[in-house]
């Protein structure tokens, strides 16, 4: 499933883009202006002008350790296709086995 836990505070913006739900919304990201020095001139030039993501506020609970805030970024777009309760088990078991 391709997504990854945005690790940035305070990155995301859920006054922006198209609403889904409550924590749950769709994005634009846009191609940083510069390359990155470590990253190759060629990658950089790979990379897409924008990329419309999905982020979504999930907290994780396991016993015996706090709740864990985190956002997620997808690609995965349709909330009907995969709900938030879909991925919210994915991501608990790669967290637990960490």
């Amino acid at each position: 499933m391709p997504y990854f836990a945005n690790i940035m505070p305070g990155a995301c913006d859920f006054r922006r883009g198209k609403k889904l739900g409550i924590g749950e919304h769709i994005v634009r990201w846009q191609r940083p202006k510069t390359r990155p020095q470590s990253m190759p001139k060629s990658d950089f030039e790979r990379l897409p002008e924008s990329l419309e993501v999905r982020e979504v506020h999930l907290l994780i609970r396991q016993p015996g350790f706090r709740p864990t805030e985190i956002i997620l970024v997808t690609t995965l777009l349709d909330p009907k296709r995969v709900s938030v309760s879909q991925i919210s088990p994915t991501l608990s078991n790669s967290l637990a086995s960490n």
